[in-house]
């Protein structure tokens, strides 16, 4: 699929433009990002329109689900509780394991660029076993332009902190 195609190489190019890249929770662009405001400043650079500042559990809850991981698609993770916490975007597969780039390694106390260089905290490329991540979908807009609505779906959670980190 030709539009397929295009769409992720856009957004991975999109999201390598930021590697290195200081992590801020809350933050969305365009030189600082936590998990979800990658996505969202890469998806606005895609022409998808936001009404509404997402987390990665209203990504997950909002997208396409599909089984296997593919360059160009959304990763996440899950908490201990069982809730998605963490967001990014499939680089690469190679058998049991996928590359993913985000902006991993922070949390809600990465509010400064000090505390993202204590904890390591940017946007950059990880290496993950396929079976550690709570699953995958297609971008928003990928198999039809549309607006993302603004409102939580009931039960939606609205964006916890990670617990853990895989």
């Amino acid at each position: 699929d030709p539009d397929r195609t295009q769409m992720t190489l856009r957004i991975l190019d999109i999201v390598r433009s930021k590697i290195g890249a200081p992590y801020r929770w809350g933050a969305a662009g365009p030189s600082r990002f936590d998990c979800s405001g990658l996505i969202i400043w890469a998806l606005i650079q895609l022409g998808v329109r936001l009404s509404a500042r997402f987390t990665a559990a209203m990504f997950w809850n909002r997208c396409s689900r599909v089984a296997v991981p593919a360059p160009g698609r959304l990763c996440y993770w899950r908490n201990r509780a069982g809730r998605i916490f963490h967001v990014a975007v499939v680089s690469r597969v190679e058998g049991a394991h996928f590359w993913a780039i985000g902006a991993h390694g922070g949390g809600p106390t990465t509010t400064t660029d000090d505390a993202a260089r204590q904890q390591g905290a940017q946007v950059f490329e990880k290496r993950f076993k396929v079976a550690l991540a709570a699953g995958f979908t297609m971008l928003p807009g990928e198999a039809q332009p549309r607006e993302l609505p603004d409102e939580p779906e009931p039960g939606e959670e609205s964006g916890d902190p990670p617990e853990d980190w895989v």
